[in-house]
């Protein structure tokens, strides 16, 4: 390597983007249910007590209205009474109007169709039956690009008690696509394919744990409460992530859910809004 290379190098590793931390603004929150309207008034008051975290103060607590399974029969009825309420978040179920419950791999023909066609963060709840009888306090935030992701760390804050709260930042480097590219370099004889493996890893986990680390330090000076944990791994993303939810007892998962390149969810979004059907899940 040139002395040029390692400058260039050197350059672009001190080049590290810079976490803002900044409150998210919820001021108007749309219950979503398929019940009638005295049932979905009694979704959204234990809403209310879950997430305590939207409360805020009295002066910035949201307004909450309800939208019932009376209200609308179609899916453009549906985004008509969503426009008129301009929601900054709407809350709902799984399995929205559907026929039967018995659907474990699918979020329903209306979650699929409001992932994408509301500007509004999608919170869903499960439909296990449960009661809702404590209050939010461990968040996680999950991301295939940890580095740069502002809008899903100040979203999961957003959940977090005003007294603190547990806020898990959580990275994980597919160990698939890992391997391909290290089967790629191996056959290039110009390469080192050891000191590659070690030093290309390094890197990769390397620069979510520096942003976790200026993320730690931005809350801290804005004097959040909140216990800030950093979980950076190579593995197969979804097995990972489930087995954390679990791990930690999770009260909610915050992940991105548009794509630019297509129309559909994200496919390790969709894939784990599925497959954890017992905790809420916010859809960005």
């Amino acid at each position: 390597m040139t002395s040029l290379d390692q400058f260039e190098s050197a350059f672009k590793r001190a080049d590290k983007p810079v976490f803002h931390y900044a409150p998210v603004q919820v001021a108007r929150v749309v219950v979503l249910s398929d019940g009638d309207a005295e049932a979905t008034a009694e979704d959204a008051e234990q809403f209310k007590r879950y997430f305590t975290g939207l409360g805020g103060t009295q002066e910035s607590a949201p307004e909450w209205s309800s939208i019932s399974g009376a209200d609308y029969g179609s899916g453009p009825e549906l985004l008509e009474l969503l426009s008129e309420r301009n929601p900054d978040l709407i809350i709902t179920y799984r399995l929205l109007k559907e026929r039967t419950r018995d659907l474990p791999y699918s979020l329903g023909t209306y979650l699929d169709h409001l992932s994408q066609a509301t500007r509004a963060p999608l919170l869903v709840m499960p439909r296990d039956g449960r009661e809702l009888d404590t209050s939010v306090k461990q968040v996680m935030a999950m991301t295939a690009h940890m580095t740069g992701d502002e809008r899903i760390v100040n979203w999961a804050a957003r959940f977090l008690p005003v007294e603190g709260g547990q806020l898990y930042l959580t990275h994980i480097e597919d160990d698939y696509v890992f391997e391909r590219y290290m089967g790629v370099i191996g056959k290039v004889s110009s390469l080192d394919t050891e000191t590659a493996r070690t030093d290309i890893l390094a890197q990769l986990l390397r620069e979510p744990s520096d942003y976790i680390e200026r993320c730690r330090e931005a809350f801290a000076a804005a004097g959040c409460k909140a216990e800030l944990f950093g979980i950076v791994k190579l593995g197969h993303r979804i097995q990972q992530y489930a087995e954390l939810v679990r791990e930690h007892g999770v009260d909610l998962l915050v992940l991105e859910g548009k794509d630019e390149s297509q129309s559909a969810m994200s496919g390790v979004s969709y894939s784990l809004a599925v497959e954890l059907r017992s905790t809420p899940v916010l859809i960005l």
